[in-house]
């Protein structure tokens, strides 16, 4: 498989003081596998910032020394170091709890594979159509999946922030895995943060992006739409695009 042109960007939006969000984008396995990710730091808790990014390095730092191990137990595992680092601290010290969501795309020459815990997303455009690869794990969420909450319903609903995953905050850690599955030509494919798709519709997003001409022009317009519609929130964007 020939890996995608790929980009990340990030926005501290028009209402927060801080960027709670990190992103990453990094090629490794002598070239052969690149992954995009995106970590949005609880913003209810201390320390949302440090936990993203912590999150993040800690992946970086997993996959860089990548041997003959599965890229996505390297992953996975580097969270769950996460998850119980921020775990321990909040133990000693309840002014020290922290979380985080985290989302990826993971390309290689089986195809592309997802992992998120939290809100953050992944989706997938292809031929038009606009499709999310992950599931929110949120109350607001579920109360859709079982029928009680239509999705324009739950744009206005405050559970729709309420996570029942993430890293960080409790000991247990169950981040989904979803792949690998064949990538065709002229896939693109988005990680966010829900400062992104929080104030744009799904249709927005899929025509911005397909109207793009690189993964960069794409998150700056993406990014841009969002602070137009409010920037309610940080906002962070990262695009593949197969040729």
């Amino acid at each position: 498989m020939v890996l995608p042109h790929i980009a990340v960007l990030t926005n501290r939006g028009r209402q927060r003081t801080e960027n709670q969000d990190a992103v990453l984008a990094l090629c490794f396995g002598d070239g052969q596998q690149m992954l995009l990710a995106i970590a949005d730091g609880l913003g209810g808790l201390a320390n949302g910032a440090v936990a993203s990014r912590h999150a993040l390095q800690r992946i970086r730092q997993a996959l860089v020394t990548l041997d003959s191990e599965s890229p996505i137990e390297r992953i996975v595992a580097a969270l769950g170091n996460a998850n119980s680092e921020f775990v321990q601290a909040a133990e000693g010290d309840s002014q020290k709890t922290m979380g985080t969501t985290a989302v990826g795309l993971l390309f290689n020459s089986a195809g592309v594979l997802s992992y998120n815990i939290g809100d953050s997303r992944a989706y997938r455009l292809r031929d038009g159509v606009l499709q999310q690869l992950t599931q929110d794990h949120s109350v607001g969420a579920d109360l859709v999946r079982q029928g009680l909450l239509t999705p324009d319903e739950l744009s206005s609903d405050p559970r729709r922030n309420q996570l029942t995953r993430c890293v960080g905050v409790e000991p247990d850690f169950e981040p989904d895995i979803v792949g690998p599955a064949p990538v065709a030509s002229r896939d693109r494919y988005l990680v966010c943060s829900d400062g992104l798709y929080g104030p744009l519709r799904e249709e927005e997003i899929a025509r911005l992006v397909e109207a793009a001409p690189d993964p960069l022009s794409a998150c700056a317009r993406l990014i841009d739409a969002a602070n137009a519609a409010g920037g309610p929130d940080n906002i962070s964007a990262g695009l593949a695009f197969f040729e």
